[in-house]
């Protein structure tokens, strides 16, 4: 599971001392939503090769990543100019997310035209409703297909005042996609505009659900609907908050259990906007709450150590993607026939090896992923095999039949159908042709899925990473 903020209270800090804060109070993870010096609201996205590169520098530095970021455009317009220029710009920030190495693009339904010519809820016919979703679907036919083709992930919400604000439709049109690529976003602090029964909202979205906004909210039906007084009475005003857990009518244990019980393991983001004045002390409450819950239900998390032989090309990107992509993993040692290049690679505080067998005899080792060929990655599978003491991925370049070794000593291959007790894998690999160059010299693209690490160990203890040419 991947705990990120949304640093919306915090977005007078500058990109670059963005992720510093964002790891002082106590995140390794950003949802990062509009701002204007990077994605506006609305308009074109202000990043240039300097920003990106400053940015990722920083990122770096604190050791935050981004879980997703969060566009907003009218691609739900019923005006064609304003409908095509919000695709352009969804376009642009997908190339981005690319540039950034981020998998995950979160957005809303949308509330249509710009409000100087109306909204979804002006009038109370239902044709600008209707208008909104047949531009919103225009916009999908030309967008699903660049996420897909990018391995990017997107998550959509349902908000109100959006032509869409209630949990269903909402779930049956993401199914409707029927696409992999997206997924369904549920606002903790739209709750009381989805239904009453939290326990019953989130079990029926469960097969589509990636990704939780955690803030709290009243319930704006409640006390004769007077929890807000708003005037002139009857007015179609949506109101709702986003306080911190606890200072509203979300009933959380409902909403945390229902999460474990269905096995949610997306993305949970801290998403507060009625604190600016103590934006630090709201972020790290949420943090402290979000992990009581998380503890509560989910068991506390487990982080699995793991050692990495092989430090080249595909090692490194093993590495990079254990670090930088999953959660409840750590790279804690690594070991190359080229010392150089494997103290190169290694993550900070992990440990250089000399040989393999040192790596996999090392007490700290619970999983191994061999990124080597040949004997080499022969005899390192067959010493775990004798050993039966660690789990392990082999994964040999152009060889996709690979084999793991079990705690029991069994072997299997690398597919989650094996013997070892399969689950489901963290990352798979598309084999996409390079643009612009060779086809035959074949490139790896990263298409990841967000499953922890700790999900990919068999009953028989084996490390699952599955691998997909396409």
């Amino acid at each position: 599971m991947k705990i990120a903020l949304d640093p919306f209270m915090h977005r007078h800090l500058s990109l670059e001392a963005l992720p510093g804060k964002v790891k002082e109070l106590g995140y390794d993870w950003i949802e990062l939503s509009p701002r204007g010096d990077f994605l506006e609201w609305f308009k074109a996205p202000r990043v240039f090769p300097d920003r990106v590169r400053s940015f990722k520098k920083a990122l770096s530095d604190a050791n935050v990543g981004i879980a997703s970021l969060l566009p907003m455009y009218r691609w739900a317009s019923n005006d064609e100019t304003e409908r095509q220029a919000a695709v352009k710009h969804w376009k642009r920030a997908i190339e981005i997310a690319v540039e950034l190495e981020v998998d995950t693009m979160n957005s809303e339904f949308g509330r249509g035209p710009h409000p100087d010519k109306g909204s979804c809820y002006c009038c109370h016919t239902g044709s600008m409703i209707e208008a909104c979703e047949d531009a919103w679907w225009r916009s999908m036919e030309e967008l699903v297909p660049v996420f897909e083709r990018e391995g990017i992930m997107l998550h959509v919400e349902p908000h109100p005042e959006d032509w869409c604000e209630t949990l269903q439709p909402a779930l049956d049109i993401i199914r409707t996609v029927n696409s992999n690529n997206v997924k369904f976003l549920y606002c903790a602090p739209h709750t009381f505009y989805f239904g009453d029964d939290t326990k019953a909202m989130l079990r029926e979205a469960a097969d589509v659900l990636a990704h939780v906004h955690v803030g709290d909210t009243f319930n704006h039906k409640a006390s004769s609907g007077l929890r807000y007084i708003l005037n002139p009475p009857g007015t179609q005003a949506r109101v709702h908050q986003h306080l911190n857990i606890g200072q509203g009518e979300v009933p959380w244990d409902d909403f945390f259990g229902t999460l474990a019980e269905v096995g949610f393991d997306g993305i949970m983001t801290a998403c507060v906007f009625a604190w600016e004045d103590k934006a630090d002390h709201s972020s790290t409450f949420m943090r402290s709450e979000m992990q009581r819950y998380i503890d509560k239900y989910w068991g506390g998390e487990m982080t699995l150590q793991v050692g990495v032989i092989g430090t080249g090309m595909i090692g490194q990107d093993h590495i990079r993607r254990l670090t930088k992509l999953l959660s409840g993993v750590e790279v804690v040692g690594v070991t190359d026939i080229d010392q150089a290049r494997a103290a190169a690679a290694a993550p900070e505080g992990a440990e250089v090896f000399a040989t393999p067998s040192a790596l996999i005899s090392s007490e700290k080792v619970q999983a191994v992923v061999i990124c080597s060929w040949g004997a080499g990655a022969r005899g390192a599978t067959a010493r775990l095999h004798r050993r039966r003491q660690a789990r392990v991925l082999r994964k040999a370049p152009g060889d996709l039949r690979g084999g793991c070794a079990a705690r029991d000593g069994s072997r299997s291959g690398l597919w989650p159908t094996s013997r070892a007790g399969g689950v489901h894998a963290p990352f798979r690999y598309r084999l996409s042709p390079p643009q612009g160059r060779d086809r035959r010299r074949e490139t790896w693209r990263a298409a990841p899925v967000p499953f922890r690490a700790s999900q990919c160990v068999g009953a028989g203890g084996a490390l699952h990473v599955g691998y997909a040419a396409k």
